[in-house]
């Protein structure tokens, strides 16, 4: 009826299917034809012998728990796409290195980079919100992608970002947000003394846990908020999560 030459090879069964039978394409095709054979009404149900309960992951869960701490505190939470332009994470934010990913033909210029920090595009939320009410406090919990020694060369790491922008913010809005962190996940960071282009020297520093540095916090220079066409100053961090995840599981 159906046409097939088949024939057992090695433990498998290899099937020739006609030149006419343009609509089978693949294995799951020929157990069709079998299924239709030999009449569905003639298959017992049986239910798979496999592990049915599904879970999030420890990373979703903590994430999870950082939105809730941070919505919780009156931020407001953001979502924006991991593909970003180029001018974005380098002119913008007064960087020159090309520590990131670039896509060979991507469909616009706009979407032509994958984010390897989160605070870029939360700058541009605030840009384009310039004309709403001040305080603005935003934060998103998302993916960056890193170049690394990987198989794929890069991989993507789960972080969360934080910005605040008003007439007086200043370094000790930023960390005090990054305090109510601290406290409600029950680890203990530390501030170290660094500078980087995109803050004001003197008031930024990196994050630790332990020896581990595992993000920055800092109010961003005057040339950076130009960029973004922010009138009010502007303080954040950032923090790989999948450290702290880390650091709540000893």
């Amino acid at each position: 009826m159906m046409k097939y030459s088949a024939e057992k090879d090695d433990g498998c069964i290899r099937v020739e299917v006609p030149c006419y039978r343009s609509d089978v394409m693949h294995q799951y095709d020929l157990i069709e034809d079998v299924l239709i054979a030999h009449r569905y009404r003639n298959i017992v149900p049986k239910v798979p012998e496999l592990d049915q309960v599904g879970s999030q992951s420890d990373i979703q869960d903590t994430a999870q728990v950082v939105r809730d701490i941070l919505t919780g505190s009156g931020v407001t939470e953001s979502m924006t796409y991991v593909h970003i332009s180029e001018d974005d994470l380098t002119e913008k934010m007064s960087l020159n290195k090309e520590d990131y990913v670039r896509l060979e033909n991507p469909l616009s210029e706009d979407f032509g980079s994958l984010r390897n920090m989160v605070i870029p595009s939360l700058l541009d939320v605030l840009s384009q919100n310039r004309q709403h009410s001040y305080p603005q406090s935003i934060f998103e919990v998302g993916d960056s992608v890193e170049l690394d020694d990987s198989p794929t060369g890069a991989s993507n790491i789960k972080k969360v970002a934080f910005v605040k922008s008003d007439q007086n913010v200043d370094f000790t809005d930023a960390r005090r947000t990054l305090q109510t962190l601290e406290r409600d996940l029950g680890i203990e960071l530390d501030i170290k003394s660094s500078d980087r282009a995109f803050f004001k020297n003197s008031r930024s520093g990196d994050i630790y846990i332990g020896e581990k540095r595992i993000g920055f916090v800092g109010e961003f220079s005057d040339k950076v908020c130009d960029s973004w066409r922010l009138d009010n100053p502007v303080a954040g961090f950032e923090i790989n999560l999948e450290e702290i995840q880390s650091a709540l599981k000893k």
